[in-house]
Formats: C-alpha cells, structure tokens, sequence
C-alpha cells in the first residue's frame, strides 16, 4: 500500500496497483500493452487517462472479463477527477456489472460518491456490498501458497477500508450514530490515521466532544488526504471543548509521540518476526515495467535491499551491495533492489542507478511507508534481508555499514553450503 496513509488513497492506490499487478502478470509477454498501462497510470491528466484506457479496451479483444472491469474501474476513476459523476457512476455500473463480486470496484464507487456528497443511497448500496464481499474474503482460506500472515492482513486492512467508506457515506447522509459504529469496527480491523479523522469528525457531530477531541488530534500524527482540513477540525472541536486553543500543541505533540513509538514496535517486531520465516512472496515491476515474482527465484539465495535515492546511507550501501551481486552472480545468487519513491520517481531513478552502473534489478516496491516495505516490516532504510533457497528469511541488515558486503558474502557461502531444495 506505505506508508502511513490516508483511506481514500489507500483504496485508491491498492485498486490501480491491483490493476497493475494483473496487467503486468498476465501480459508480461506483450510489451505494447505494457507500454500503454504505464502510459495509462503515469498520465495526470484524466482527460488523457481516459483516451488512454478506451483505446486500450477497444484494441485488445482478448481482455477477460475482469480485466475490462478493472480497466473500466480506471476510467471512472479519472471522470471523478473531473468532477463528472454521472459518467463516473455509469462506467463504475459497467464495470460491476462484469465483475460483480469485485470488493474494489463497489469499494471506490461509494467512496467516490461519498466525496463528492452525491448519490447517497447508491453509494450506501455499494458500501453494504463492499463489506459483505470483504467480510466473506476475510472468512475464506488463503490461495494456494499464500503467505497466511500477509494474506490475513491484506483482508483486515481491505475490510478496514469498506467499513471506513460505509462509515463516511452514512456521515455524509448525516446519520453520525450509524458512521460511529461503522468506523469504530473499521478502526479495529485498520487503525489508520483517515479512519481515526472519519471517526473523530461523526464523533463531534453527535456532541461526544471528549472524544472526539482525542480522535481528531491523533489522526494528525498519521498520513492524511486532507491535513490542513483535518487540523482545522481539530482545533475548532478542542476550541469548542476547551474554550481556547490552550494545550492543544501539547496534545497533538504527545499522539505524534506515541503514534511513533508504537509504529517503530510494531514494525520492528513484525520484521524480527520474519527471520526463520517465509519471506511474504510478491510481484513487482522493474524500472521497464517487467514483472519479477520472488517465489520464481526458489532454489537461489535473494538479496532483497529496501532504499531511496534520497537516503544517503542507502547510496553509501548501494556500492556493497553492487559488489556483492557481482561477486556471486555466477553463483546463482540474485539481488532485488527495492525502491520506495514510488512510480512517479521512476526515471529519475532510472538516471541514479544508470550513471552509478548498478547492476542489480532495480523494482518499484511503492512509497515509502505504503509499499512492499510495510509488508516486510521495515523500520528504515536501508534495510537488507537475505532469503536463502528454501525462500526463508535468514538475516536482515538495518542501515549502513562498512562491511556490509563483507557480512553478505559470509551470510551468502554458509546458506550456499546447505543442501538445495528438493526439485532442484
């Protein structure tokens, strides 16, 4: 997905990288296609976005189903941008028309509905239909070897987000006792900073000041769509509260604080975690737009490096890490260069690792705090896991250090000496 992150843009940004990951999955043979979905997802404006996607859909006849419904999903995602809700409603139809049971497409249509403060009970409509098909993801079993730790949170974080949107459609409606408990359960299952806000704003609705004031000053610790608006509210329900603004810096300085410390906990323990476990499979596009899958790289040792051009211990590693991957590629070992400025930064990274002649895969793994860095748990960057050929984390490396190859090369010759996996 972070990165952390506002709702809206959570849901949005899992829709299109699920659009992506299809399209790069299934297509990875055709580079024209593949070209045109970049083209696609990299275009600002949604005018052109739309041109974009209708000529993709009318030249490429062997689209399934549920590949039209998520390229139709695209396009009624650009008519929001414009403002234009009965075309997007009407695309957003077509779409769910051909995959009913897509808990993204009902997901976006209310949310977007929700925004724009129109088509309220269509919007509920869609929302219920949200949380029941993510509430029935959530009770089924993981894919065929699926990471059932990565899967189950996938599933928490996607019913978060369909009981956030039900929440804010019913705030929109103006029925703040029947958001309160839809955002409360949201909460639960997402503890995000735009669902604390959504809660926060019900709460003050329904005259819960306390609590609303708490609500709202600790959803400006967290990423948020809208931070000027948020911190607005804050202080207009803490004015209201407390008859000034006295105290109200020292209380959001104190949820910052603890927003950290339990986010720095929990991502160091989910990442200590991983050490003797599967490491989370995955599937992520290089700087071309290839499709890699780490399960496809069983049977060899995977270095996986998270980093950011804008990191300077990550560019002081980065030669070590080069080094290593030059020094055991004939050895079959693979090195992954995860980085974490997102698609938009694609060609300058692109200049980076060119005029510093990386040579390792270089992957677009999100932005930093919503991306595949979340999964892995990462505390900072960088950070440096080492997965042996069964597919097990075996060593993880935090920051800089001088002998950082060194450390690698040992780590690499001992996992190298255990026998191979079975098939291999």
């Amino acid at each position: 997905m972070k990165p952390i992150s506002s709702i809206v843009w959570l849901v949005l940004g899992l829709t299109l990288a699920g659009l992506l990951f299809f399209t790069w999955f299934w297509f990875d043979q055709q580079a024209v296609l593949g070209s045109s979905v970049r083209r696609i997802t990299e275009a600002d404006d949604p005018a052109i976005r739309i041109e974009l996607t209708r000529k993709l859909l009318a030249g490429n006849a062997g689209l399934t189903k549920g590949q039209r419904a998520m390229f139709l999903g695209l396009i009624a995602e650009a008519f929001a941008r414009r403002g234009d809700l009965d075309s997007m409603a009407a695309v957003y139809d077509q779409a769910i028309e051909l995959k009913p049971d897509d808990v993204n497409l009902h997901n976006n249509a209310a949310y977007e509905m929700a925004r724009l403060g129109a088509r309220l009970d269509q919007a509920e409509r869609y929302a219920i239909r949200a949380v029941a098909l993510a509430r029935a993801e959530a009770a089924g079993k993981p894919p065929a070897g699926a990471d059932r730790a990565s899967w189950t949170s996938e599933r928490k974080q996607t019913l978060g987000n369909c009981l956030d949107t039900h929440g804010w459609v019913l705030y929109r409606k103006g029925d703040y006792p029947g958001a309160e408990s839809q955002l409360r359960q949201a909460l639960q299952q997402a503890p995000e900073a735009e669902i604390r806000y959504h809660l926060g704003m019900a709460l003050y609705r329904s005259g819960k000041l306390d609590q609303a004031v708490d609500h709202l000053a600790a959803s400006l610790a967290g990423r948020l769509e809208q931070p000027d608006s948020a911190l607005a509210h804050a202080q207009q329900a803490y004015r209201e509260r407390h008859g000034s603004l006295r105290g109200f810096d020292q209380l959001a300085q104190r949820h910052r604080e603890e927003a950290r410390r339990s986010e720095q906990a929990g991502e160091l323990a989910q990442g200590s975690a991983l050490i003797g476990q599967p490491a989370p499979d995955f599937t992520l596009p290089d700087l071309d737009g290839k499709p890699h899958r780490l399960s496809d790289l069983r049977g060899r040792v995977v270095i996986i490096d998270f980093w950011a051009t804008w990191c300077r211990p990550c560019v002081m590693a980065m030669p070590l890490v080069d080094k290593v991957q030059r020094e055991h590629r004939e050895r079959g070992v693979a090195v992954l260069g995860v980085n974490l400025e997102g698609r938009d930064k694609i060609e300058q990274v692109r200049k980076f690792v060119d005029g510093r002649g990386v040579g390792f895969t270089i992957l677009v793994g999100g932005m930093m705090g919503n991306g595949l860095d979340r999964v892995y748990g990462v505390t900072g960057i960088p950070t440096t896991f080492v997965v042996d050929r069964d597919g097990v984390v075996r060593h993880r490396h935090i920051g800089y250090r001088e002998n950082l190859d060194q450390l690698l090369s040992g780590q690499i010759a001992a996992l190298l000496k255990a026998p191979e996996p079975p098939g291999k």
